[in-house]
């Protein structure tokens, strides 16, 4: 795996020789705000969305927002790595001072995330959502961590979050969608507000789709053609299978992925 530059508490530095203190409340308590945002062709993919994301956070778990230029500090980063798709995560958390702050920026590449099949159809296992904060990007992915790995353990890919009365809320690191006919459906509520969401959202007229944001069930999926994840690594990827109800229909994912790769070079804002 690629050693690339980073950045730490002001300095850009191989992730290699990144040392974060043991006193990180990050590191001691969970506690801390995190982005993951990427690039295509050298150009990071609607940061100000990201780091408008992540100042929502840092105001929900009272951590101060970073001083810096996060935008230059990115573009420095694309710059001394000269690549042009990079994975980035971003993470902002307090030391026992609570009034002071530490700032992390990894670079990796798309190898260190096993990203060589993006687009494979997931099947996922339906877990009642309990985490304590929801809507934010938080560091404290525990719930979320152990669900997966239990949903693994019987053969499933991945997690699919859903209330006491049986609504979607999202996958464990992704947004969900139903298609029917030529509807788009995805909740709106209990969600992380994804930049990849919000931009199908924004691309779907051109393909002649109408867009409903509401409260989609378990049993609602007997009505529905396809249904989809989106995620800022992967994309848009299908989903194939949720518990025992079975997918076939792709095409819409697949459509809606190869003009979301072409577009997103463009948006750059």
């Amino acid at each position: 795996m690629e050693d690339l530059v980073s950045y730490f508490d002001g300095r850009c530095m191989k992730t290699s020789e990144i040392l974060i203190p043991v006193e990180s409340l990050g590191f001691t308590r969970g506690y801390g705000a995190y982005e993951c945002f990427r690039s295509y062709r050298g150009k990071a993919f609607r940061l100000e969305d990201h780091l408008q994301r992540l100042k929502n956070t840092c105001k929900s778990l009272l951590i101060p927002y970073p001083k810096e230029d996060l935008a230059k500090v990115v573009d420095q980063l694309l710059e001394i790595n000269g690549e042009d798709e990079i994975i980035f995560r971003l993470y902002v958390t307090c030391v026992p001072d609570e009034s002071l702050y530490q700032i992390v920026i990894l670079s990796n590449t798309l190898d260190a995330f096993a990203v060589s099949n993006p687009t494979t159809p997931l099947s996922v296992k339906t877990v009642v959502d309990d985490r304590e904060h929801r809507g934010i990007k938080s560091t404290g992915y525990g719930f979320t961590e152990v669900s997966t790995k239990r949903a693994k353990a019987l053969g499933f890919d991945t997690i699919l979050l859903i209330g006491e009365d049986q609504s979607i809320h999202e996958l464990g690191k992704a947004n969900f969608f139903a298609v029917k006919g030529t509807t788009l459906i995805t909740p709106n509520e209990y969600f992380l507000p994804g930049i990849t969401r919000k931009t199908i959202l924004e691309i779907a007229q051109s393909f002649g789709y109408s867009c409903v944001e509401g409260k989609i069930t378990i049993d609602d999926l007997k009505e529905v053609d396809e249904v989809f994840s989106s995620a800022t690594i992967r994309g848009i990827v299908p989903i194939k299978q949720i518990d025992d109800r079975h997918f076939f229909d792709y095409r819409h994912a697949e459509k809606l992925q190869s003009y979301f790769h072409n577009l997103s070079a463009k948006i750059t804002v």
